[in-house]
């Protein structure tokens, strides 16, 4: 098939029924390739040191956080559109005796400063980074509001922008990750803070734009991930960090109460992948502590379940095998 070409007839069903086409994990739970994520936190929560670690374990195929896998190294092209690169040499710096980095596969960029919703500024991005890095599969937008022109919650700016993101994907190939800030605090009439289960800033023609969203907050142990967005329904809903102050380093823990059960399944499912093992019914549910009605319907209609093959064994406990990374 001539990629880039439109689909239709023929082309298109053999296009809709080839199994092996599928959207491979990059950062397993987290991101996929031909995808855009917006990761949204309040200022000083910590984004600069939590990008820190995504570009230093991805680089290398280190497992995210202690916990997603990335099947290989990665190629992040970083661009910071806000501050220098003083600001992530702060971070990786201590994190290097505790994590691995490649630094080949890593540009840090702090000297491109076109705005990217003026003109042909996409284009002369996709140029400026291919003399740097040729094919990257990640690229890190850091912040989104200091790289336009205008502001966010204006339509023409935000479309904008998200056409400025295509164009970046399109030409490369690549993810993008999107990193922006809350808007202000709300307050009710008698002076209370408005809770607010996603507190986006901008235009809804950008929270459109993107395929996945995280709002991380601030823990009394470290860092919240919650998902806003998941076009794909592939993404984890909650990740519980524990933040380590000495290492700069985040791990999931995954005892958190926050840490639901579907995402515990879907763990321990990624887990049998990578060790090649397969799995009874009794040690998922042992595992992850959830029911067997509600495990059996993960294992069998849930989208993870094209991953799964069952095994039955008359008068033995069915074993489940994980076929591919998802």
């Amino acid at each position: 098939m001539s990629e880039g070409l439109p689909l239709s007839g023929d082309v298109l069903k053999n296009y809709i029924n080839d199994e092996q086409e599928t959207r491979k994990p990059l950062i397993s739970g987290i991101l996929y390739e031909n995808s855009f994520l917006m990761i949204t936190a309040d200022t000083g929560i910590g984004k600069s040191t939590l990008i820190a670690q995504i570009i230093s374990q991805a680089s290398c195929g280190e497992p995210l956080f202690g916990h997603f896998t990335c099947p290989r190294p990665l190629n992040i092209y970083y661009l910071m559109f806000e501050r220098d690169r003083l600001e992530i040499k702060e971070r990786m710096k201590p994190m290097s005796d505790h994590i691995g980095i490649n630094y080949h596969n890593i540009v840090i960029d702090d000297k491109f400063t076109k705005r990217l919703n003026v003109g042909e500024s996409a284009k002369e991005l996709c140029e400026h980074i291919r003399k740097f890095m040729e094919n990257p599969d990640i690229i890190i937008i850091d912040p989104i509001y200091a790289c336009v022109k205008g502001k966010l919650r204006d339509e023409d700016v935000a479309t904008d922008l998200a056409h400025a993101s295509n164009y970046i994907q399109k030409y490369f190939h690549c993810s993008n990750i999107l990193i922006h800030h809350t808007h202000r605090t709300k307050y009710d009439k008698s002076g209370h803070i408005i809770s607010e289960e996603d507190p986006f800033f901008g235009s809804v023609f950008l929270k459109a734009h993107v395929t996945g969203g995280y709002l991380v907050s601030r823990t009394a142990t470290g860092t919240l991930w919650k998902n806003t967005k998941d076009s794909h329904n592939n993404l984890f809903s909650k990740i519980p960090l524990i933040y380590d102050q000495e290492s700069y380093i985040s791990k999931l823990d995954p005892d958190d109460k926050d840490f639901p059960k579907i995402d515990r399944i879907h763990s321990f499912v990624r887990d049998s992948y990578r060790t090649k093992k397969s799995f009874t019914l009794t040690e998922i549910m042992a595992k992850t502590g959830a029911g067997r009605t509600y495990t059996l319907d993960i294992l069998s209609v849930h989208p993870l379940a094209s991953a799964i093959k069952c095994h039955k064994s008359p008068g033995k406990s069915n074993l489940y095998e994980v076929l591919e990374e998802f």
